[in-house]
Formats: structure tokens, sequence, C-alpha cells
């Protein structure tokens, strides 16, 4: 079934505002999970709202969220979320990140003692939209296993960044595992099969039932995961121990109804402080059009198509709608 993105976002905000949730920011908890929807990451829009509803419940996630900043530099900032919103936290970080970029060339944000954030091209698009390259990354807890290994020791670890052209941005959004973790959730949801190549079960073989699944396979693979690996191991330890957040075996709380433990980096890079920000955007466009004109498609283009596809409806599988329906109906 097509849903209306007006109507998703009004029940969001009516529970989220319900639950004591300033109204700015429902809309941007709203906001930022329904453009998860639209442009086709289903596994950080809707399919997370009711575990979203019951971390607040359980008092997990304070509504009313209000950061400190522990440490600052002109430059930089250590950020504690003190257990607020997620999202709303990101949004923040992001922010102070684009506003200290402006006027110091770069910066670097991070993040501790905060919540799953949803989409990570989300935030690092709005440095983007600010002629401003964004980059951000946070671990999350154990899914995937070490290349040769068999245990799941580190998070699905997501990097994105997003480079201003005189267009639509470049978003390049990944996780470090071939699959994230919420594709295996959003898998069971819809009782679908996974791809090849993706997941171990607990003898440590090759499966693709979700229901099996017991680790993930870093990016790349049996055969090449070393490289998605590697990416996953430092980036756990920037958004780790760099920011006063756990890594490895002790982020607890991104899937699962505990205490989140994980951390966030948030960097940006303001290009006018190396070159002419109109030469710089001509010169991305460029690119873009020989990878175009060799019949491909830049980081973000078919993210774009697809939000624009569903303006008018977004496609939605009935049981995550259902379960999403059965929270709002039980708030209002």
């Amino acid at each position: 079934m097509r849903y209306k993105p007006e109507n998703l976002r009004h029940d969001m905000e009516e529970v989220l505002t319900k639950l004591g949730t300033l109204e700015e920011d429902a809309k941007v908890v709203s906001e930022a999970l329904l453009r998860a929807e639209m442009r086709g990451f289903g596994s950080h829009g809707i399919l997370r709202f009711p575990k979203l509803i019951s971390s607040i419940e359980h008092g997990f996630q304070k509504t009313k969220t209000r950061i400190t900043i522990e440490r600052e530099t002109t430059n930089s900032a250590l950020i504690n979320g003190n257990s607020g919103l997620g999202i709303v936290v990101a949004k923040k970080a992001m922010e102070l990140a684009i506003e200290k970029a402006r006027s110091n060339g770069i910066a670097a944000i991070g993040v501790h003692n905060t919540n799953h954030f949803g989409m990570a091209g989300y935030y690092a698009e709005m440095a983007a939209r600010r002629d401003m390259i964004g980059i951000v990354m946070c671990n999350t807890e154990p899914a995937m296993a070490p290349f040769g290994g068999k245990t799941p020791i580190l998070g699905t670890n997501p990097v994105s960044v997003a480079i201003p052209t005189k267009k639509h941005p470049v978003v390049l959004d990944t996780a470090t595992t071939n699959i994230a973790k919420g594709r295996i959730l959003k898998a069971k949801k819809e009782k679908k099969l996974l791809p090849e190549d993706c997941a171990l079960d607990r003898e440590g073989n090759p499966t693709i039932n979700p229901e099996k699944v017991f680790s993930l396979l870093p990016l790349g693979g049996k055969n090449f995961g070393y490289k998605g690996y590697g990416l996953s191991f430092v980036i756990d330890i920037l958004c780790g121990h760099l920011v006063n957040a756990e890594s490895g075996k002790d982020v607890k709380g991104t899937v699962t109804l505990e205490k989140c433990t994980k951390g966030d980096l948030f960097i940006v890079i303001n290009p006018s402080c190396f070159t002419d920000i109109d030469l710089f955007k001509s010169k991305v466009d460029r690119l873009i059009q020989d990878v175009e004109n060799d019949g491909a498609m830049f980081p973000g283009e078919i993210e774009e198509i697809k939000e624009e596809q569903n303006r008018k409806g977004v496609e939605i599988q009935d049981e995550i709608y259902n379960e999403f329906k059965k929270v709002v109906e039980n708030m209002v």
C-alpha cells in the first residue's frame, strides 16, 4: 500500500508531542524518518518508529532533548546528548559543526550519551545544502563478524559523505556491512529472504534466512570483506573511544531496548576555505557528467529519484505499517 507522506508525518508528530516532545523536535524526528522512507532507506524509516516510542516509554530516550557541550575549541566540540532523542541530538551536532566550519574551514563534533539517529545521509546533506562537505559516521551494537571470524564484534558502523553541486548533492550513505542491520529487521517483517553473501548463521555458514542470522559479513563479502571490516574497525574507534562512547561488544541500544552507548562523529569541511566554491561545484558537476555519459549514476542519484517518485505516496509493507498504526492508535 502507498501512504501520503503528510499523513505519516502528522501521525508521528502527534504521537511524539503527546509523549512530551517539543513541537519543533517532533517535526525534526518525523522529517528524518520520513525522508529515509522516501529515499528508499526503509530500514531507517517508519520501521524504526515503534522502537523509538518504546524507548521513550521505557525511559531510555528523553523527549526533552538538551545537549551539554563538555569540551570545545574554535573548530571542535564534544557533546553529551543526555539520553535525548538521537535524531534531535544529531541535528544539533551537525548545525554546530556547520557553524564552526563556516569561519574556521573545518570542524569536528563528537557525540556520546545519545541514541539511534536514523539515516546518516540526512545530516551529511545538511552541510551540502549550505555549500559545505558533510561527513557523518557512528558505531552501532555488534552485528558484523570480523573478516575471517564468525562472531558479531563490530557494528554496521555507517558512514555518509555529502558534497555540494550546482544541482543535487552527491550523497554517499553506506553501512560497512553488505547490508544494514535494519535490512534484517525489515526482511523479518516482510517475510523475505536476504541477498547472498550478506550473513552467517551461528555455525559460521552463509544464510539468506533472516531468522537464522547470527552475524553480518563486512562490505566486500566473504572474499573481499577485509575492506569493510577495516573501515568498520576504525569507525568504531572514531565514534567510540575518541568521543567517550563505547565500542565493539560494549555498544548497546541501537536496536535492542536498553540504554544506548554508541557514539557519533560529525565533520564539516568548508570548500571556500580551499578554493572558489562555484569553481569547485562546477568541477564536481563535470565529474558527474562524465559518469552519466557512461550510462551510470552518481552516488545519491537513485535516492533523489526515489524521493521524487514517493512525494505523492510512499510504499510501506502491510506488517510494518500495521505496527506503526497500532502505536499511533494507542496514543491518540
